[in-house]
């Protein structure tokens, strides 16, 4: 039977009571668990978290307390993960859950740590978006050179459709299909069609802009580089 991944989460969190460190009763939790799991994402979702908790060692929380904000939160996201770890077989998309459900148990402060509402746009986002437009975002992003990147911490940053398309090898219609998939959870946007057409006569002179939600976003699908090379 495929394990409940939130539902393991939890059971970890709160016997891990007082006196255990949250840390460290996650770690020997899953790692006496994920091999029960008969689902592979499941398993491959475990040993991330696993990774990104030994990554942040003492700047996870060292406990939560019953019926508080934090377990409420937590229950949220680690029901959503264990959805996409038994619906996606991506190891980029689990990679990212996995980051994300983490990335709760930060402590207040810690320079990582996002907004809750921020937490649920990219879990629903994860869950529904193709891998084609996760792969075309990390890329996108990838494509940008250093002032891009960092203007795109304050502002959005025009991208050419031209070069998006060149450098993906892509149908025009197909890609602009995956820029509306993303610009639903405002990480790819289209301004508007150019009164000019391309070459083609499609969708090449078309102003397309990357916002700062995605720089965030592909934080997660990247695991905090900036490359996109692990999304091909």
């Amino acid at each position: 039977m495929t394990g409940d991944l939130g539902a393991i989460a939890r059971d970890a969190l709160l016997a891990s009571g007082s006196a255990i460190p949250v840390f460290g009763a996650l770690l020997d939790y899953f790692e006496r668990r994920k091999d029960q799991q008969d689902d592979e994402s499941t398993r491959r979702t475990f040993e991330c978290l696993q990774r990104e908790l030994e990554r942040l060692k003492d700047r996870v929380v060292a406990k939560i307390e019953r019926d508080s904000e934090l377990e409420r939160r937590l229950s949220e996201v680690s029901t959503q993960v264990g959805i996409i770890a038994r619906r996606s077989h991506n190891p980029v998309r689990l990679d990212a859950a996995a980051r994300l459900m983490a990335n709760v148990l930060l402590r207040d402060g810690d320079s990582e740590v996002i907004e809750h509402a921020e937490r649920q746009l990219f879990l629903n986002a994860l869950e529904s978006l193709s891998d084609a437009a996760i792969t075309l975002l990390a890329k996108a992003h990838h494509a940008l050179g250093v002032g891009a990147k960092r203007d795109l911490e304050q502002r959005l940053v025009r991208l050419s459709f031209a070069d998006l398309r060149r450098q993906l090898g892509l149908d025009e219609s197909l890609l602009m299909g995956l820029v509306a998939e993303l610009d639903r959870f405002n990480l790819l946007r289209r301004v508007g069609a150019s009164p000019v057409r391309g070459p083609t006569g499609l969708y090449d002179n078309d102003p397309i802009e990357i916002t700062p939600l995605a720089g965030h976003f592909v934080r997660f699908v990247t695991g905090g580089s900036a490359s996109g090379g692990r999304d091909s």
